[in-house]
């Protein structure tokens, strides 16, 4: 097997799949991190301001304030959307939506 000619093979159970992927003859992914194939700020917001609404914040995320915080880090978010709130705070809830966001 491939995987195996590249000292890449995994043992284990949990790797099972991971060379199952090796294995096969296509080896391209995509990371679509710049929106071109996928624009995700609309679900993005909408999942965002469902975690706020439901932690008792309201729905502060707009489409233009997500435009531009892409690309800065998670502190930047929680400190743009609620700058009232000790960084704690604000840190809990952006991790909370971005979980949402993984299921997504």
């Amino acid at each position: 097997m491939k995987s195996e000619r590249y000292g890449f093979r995994q043992t284990g159970f949990q790797n099972d799949r991971y060379n199952e992927i090796l294995d096969r003859k296509d080896k391209a992914l995509i990371f679509d991190l710049d929106g071109i194939l996928w624009d995700t700020r609309k679900p993005v917001v909408r999942i965002w301001n469902d975690v706020f609404e439901e932690k008792g914040h309201g729905r502060p995320l707009t489409f233009e304030l997500l435009t531009c915080l892409m690309g800065k880090p998670m502190s930047a978010f929680g400190e743009a959307i609620f700058p009232q709130l000790d960084p704690d705070q604000r840190d809990g809830l952006v991790r909370q939506s971005s979980r949402r966001t993984d299921a997504f």
